[in-house]
């Protein structure tokens, strides 16, 4: 009786865990830029060995300095290209996480924050956060609490829920 409220929840869980994961390091580009006062980049990635590429649909994430593409096995230091400040995996929280990144609709795979912590250039500007394994989102008339961040200008970002439309309601999506 209970196995189809605990699989929802357990997909809820997981969009969860990989969105605070994704604006965990978001938060921490913004925080080291700031810290440095130098640019610190926020990448996406397809993967965490040596060949990974920035991808927009990419559910891996890279703080650093430098571009990490192929370098994303690479340990985190201060000195040695592409100067990582920490990586993590897409498969935290088990796994079976989406995340696809946009600039004003087109795809998008990096954002860089400056000292002042505001966010430099064609930065991404949305994230979204799904579990295609367990169907639709609930603004797409499935099952799945799907979550969005969005990054403003600023540099501020928040999580919100693209099902809510009340224009008052505090997890509504801007």
């Amino acid at each position: 009786l209970g196995l189809p409220v605990m699989s929802e929840w357990m997909a809820d869980s997981r969009v969860r865990v990989a969105t605070e994961s994704v604006q965990t390091g978001i938060m921490l580009a913004r925080a080291e830029a700031i810290r440095r006062n130098a640019p610190v980049r926020f990448q996406l990635t397809s993967s965490l060995d040596d060949s990974c590429t920035l991808s927009a649909g990419g559910a891996n994430w890279v703080v650093s300095l430098d571009d990490p593409t192929e370098s994303c096995d690479v340990a985190p230091s201060q000195d040695n290209p592409p100067r990582i400040i920490q990586i993590r995996s897409g498969s935290e929280g088990g796994g079976a996480t989406a995340v696809s990144a946009t600039r004003g609709g087109a795809p998008a795979n990096l954002a860089t924050f400056v000292g002042t912590g505001r966010l430099s250039g064609f930065s991404i500007d949305t994230i979204n956060v799904t579990n295609p394994a367990a169907g639709a989102c609930q603004h797409a008339g499935g099952n799945v609490r799907c979550l969005r961040i969005r990054i403003m200008n600023g540099g501020d970002s928040r999580i919100c829920d693209p099902r809510v439309t009340d224009a008052n309601d505090l997890r509504r999506c801007p």
